[in-house]
């Protein structure tokens, strides 16, 4: 049976979204589906097709630094528009206005400690 859940991770950097795609799928195997943005737009696009189709989109990793639109933006409209998504930022540039810019969303530097982002994940459910 197809998960009814979903975790989207979003970056502007293919490998790392295939990276990071590859932790959670060997950490929480079958429990969710995995879906990938190249983008912040793509993103926005992949969670209204995503919940079109019933599937729930449970958490969105954002990298921060991304054209057009960073992950800041982002995961202010996915907060406002989808309050119970819970986000995820990571980037390799933590000054605090970073930080600060959306208070209300989990922040892990890069590089990742993957480990950690597995550890608060499992403490969202």
């Amino acid at each position: 049976m197809e998960p009814r859940e979903a975790i989207l991770c979003v970056d502007d950097e293919a490998i790392i979204l295939l990276d990071l795609v590859n932790s959670l799928r060997q950490h929480f195997g079958d429990r969710f589906r995995y879906e990938m943005a190249l983008s912040a737009t793509e993103g926005l696009r992949k969670i209204e097709e995503l919940l079109a189709s019933g599937i729930k989109v449970v958490i969105v990793i954002s990298d921060y630094f991304m054209p057009k639109m960073n992950g800041g933006e982002f995961l202010t409209k996915v907060s406002q528009e989808y309050p119970d998504i819970h986000a995820i930022m990571i980037s390799g540039h933590t000054n605090k206005m970073v930080m600060d810019e959306i208070p209300t969303v989990a922040f892990f530097p890069k590089p990742l400690d993957t480990n950690e982002l597995l550890k608060h994940i499992e403490k969202l459910f």
